[in-house]
């Protein structure tokens, strides 16, 4: 399927945006935690070293769990600042969308290989994505989209392959995957057996019930009346039986 570079960038800038709006957000979020160290009052004669070290740990776990956050979203900003770059260079209308991206990621993971210091994490991430583009993605499956996924899912700084990500994504809507639960194929016959079993008990067992309701006053009397009719019936046969029988004598 083939894009226009235009739209190719467009969303890939609105991923930037994004990028860049969390970015200011946590560091907002790193700026109010460093600042309320000030309120720690060690010299308090009602705090106690427990206590100072517990709220000492906190302060500091907090601080390092947004620090490790932020190191990610930048190494997101720089994959993303990276794409935008090779498809302003090298991107023609002419081009597919899907095996241009697939063939860009391999290049760009063959230069992070080749750096001095290589970013393992990074060259990772652009290897991973780009096997799961080729081998993932349905015909009509927006790329873009399909890529934010992904990076959502696995991160680059401890990024997960694409066989994962395939568990992973049963549905897929828009850049947000969710599993499903699967029942294995081998036991879906006894699934259904199963389910079948349950119907026929529960129709068995409301047949018996509309058999064992009790009898209103005026179904009792009918049904009394309909016994005594049949009875005189029984007694007038039997007599003209043996009123018969006698004339044969």
């Amino acid at each position: 399927m083939k894009q226009r570079k235009s739209k190719c960038l467009s969303q890939l800038s609105e991923l930037q945006k994004k990028q860049v709006g969390e970015l200011k957000a946590l560091d907002r979020k790193i700026t109010e935690i460093v600042s309320s160290s000030q309120s720690f009052d060690m010299k308090s004669i009602n705090s106690s070293g427990k206590e100072i070290k517990s709220r000492f740990d906190q302060w500091e776990g907090n601080l390092t769990g947004l620090i490790q956050r932020r190191k990610e979203l930048m190494l997101r900003r720089d994959f993303v600042d990276r794409m935008i770059f090779q498809i302003d260079t090298k991107w023609s209308d002419r081009y597919e969308t899907r095996p241009f991206l697939i063939k860009t990621l391999r290049q760009m993971s063959v230069v992070e290989m080749s750096q001095k210091k290589p970013d393992a994490s990074m060259w990772r991430f652009l290897s991973y994505l780009s096997i799961a583009l080729k081998e993932i993605p349905s015909p009509n499956e927006n790329l873009f989209e399909f890529i934010e996924s992904y990076l959502n899912f696995s991160s680059i700084s401890k990024p997960k392959p694409p066989f994962a990500f395939l568990e992973h994504r049963h549905y897929t809507s828009g850049a947000l995957a969710a599993k499903a639960t699967e029942v294995p194929i081998e036991e879906v016959g006894l699934a259904l057996e199963k389910r079948l079993e349950e119907l026929k008990q529960k129709q068995m067992k409301a047949i018996q019930g509309s058999n064992s309701l009790p009898l209103s006053p005026l179904v009792k009397d009918d049904n009394a009346s309909k016994m005594r009719d049949s009875l005189k019936n029984s007694k007038s046969h039997s007599t003209e039986s043996d009123e018969k029988q006698s004339d044969y004598e």
